[in-house]
């Protein structure tokens, strides 16, 4: 459920605001896992004097390849973070940042487009939002699965044409594409084709990803989301509403 987008809209029952609210949840509760194997700042990496292009070479590519691998498999064990970012769909841009605990547990505040922040958390296969009152009310969670965002950096590991950039601080970046049968992991109803694969990139600090971006060169699902990962190992502990 968590590592995969799709078009559907969510609706919150019960919720007299539901047609505003209940899609800005449901949109992005459907990005999360793309979210999550995603991330930002990636324009600013890798720039300036002090950056050099490793040689593009089937040596050089498997090479950085398998030490893109090293970091997200690092990540797909960490056992917390936080992260921070902004996913476009459909031409609509919405900001969120939020935190992961493991074993299954997404908080997320989203600002939809008027501008409202909106908390959301997933806990499992169960989800909630945050009232006006500050309760956390039960949303009627469909399909099936858990909230690891973790699981999606499996997808890195089917990456092609990845070249690496030295940047300053020891920080390396690694541009990739997905392949349509990778991106289709990620996003539903990608066919096959080369228009259909994704572009990203991502950004490794002492052997964690810190940033990821990715950009779906379909224009009929067109995905343009940037994510930064900080406090990874050491973010505060979550609150998990008590009861249903």
């Amino acid at each position: 459920m968590m590592g995969r987008f799709q078009g559907s809209d969510a609706r919150l029952p019960g919720n007299p605001n539901q047609g505003s609210r209940g899609r800005v949840v449901g949109r992005n509760a459907f990005v999360l896992g793309l979210l999550c194997v995603v991330a930002a700042g990636v324009s600013a990496c890798g720039e300036g004097s002090s950056a050099t292009t490793t040689t593009t070479t089937s040596a050089a590519g498997a090479s950085s390849l398998a030490e893109m691998k090293v970091a997200a498999h690092a990540m797909s064990k960490a056992q917390n973070f936080t992260l921070a970012g902004t996913v476009t769909t459909a031409g609509s841009s919405t900001p969120l940042s939020g935190q992961f605990q493991a074993p299954d547990v997404v908080a997320l505040q989203i600002t939809g487009a008027l501008g409202v922040p909106i908390n959301v958390l997933f806990v499992g296969s169960k989800s909630y939002v945050k009232s006006s009152t500050g309760a956390w009310q039960r949303k009627i969670t469909s399909g099936s699965g858990t909230s690891d965002p973790r699981a999606a950096f499996a997808v890195l590991d089917q990456a092609t044409g990845v070249t690496a950039v030295q940047g300053a601080d020891g920080q390396v970046t690694y541009r990739f594409t997905l392949p349509a049968s990778a991106a289709a992991k990620i996003v539903q109803g990608v066919s096959t084709g080369p228009e259909k694969s994704l572009s990203g990139t991502v950004v490794v600090k002492s052997g964690l990803i810190t940033d990821l971006a990715i950009k779906s060169g379909d224009q009929g699902k067109a995905i343009n989301a940037e994510i930064s990962y900080s406090a990874i190992g050491t973010s505060p502990p979550i609150a998990i509403p008590t009861g249903d």
